[in-house]
């Protein structure tokens, strides 16, 4: 195995374990029954402070996501071209 394998490896393993926190970190888009039943509200600088975090969480999802492919084709570019 060649370093670059090693290496590239890794950062494979690395975006998909932040890709899947991130992921999970997020709030949900609707409160789902639970939501409806217990008539859940939340007060305006809660809500505030939610939507920036969780802004702030999809554009570093987006991110990963795209680190996550581009590490992904380079692996393979390289299997290909150097075998």
């Amino acid at each position: 195995m060649e370093i670059f394998e090693i290496i590239s490896g890794i950062l494979l393993m690395v975006s998909c374990i932040i890709l899947i926190v991130l992921v999970v970190m997020q709030e949900s888009s609707g409160k789902g029954l639970g939501g409806s039943i217990t008539g859940e509200g939340n007060t305006n600088a809660a809500r505030s402070k939610s939507r920036t975090m969780n802004a702030m969480l999809v554009r570093w999802t987006r991110i990963m996501a795209i680190a996550m492919f581009v590490i992904t084709l380079a692996i393979n570019v390289w299997i290909r071209f150097a075998a």
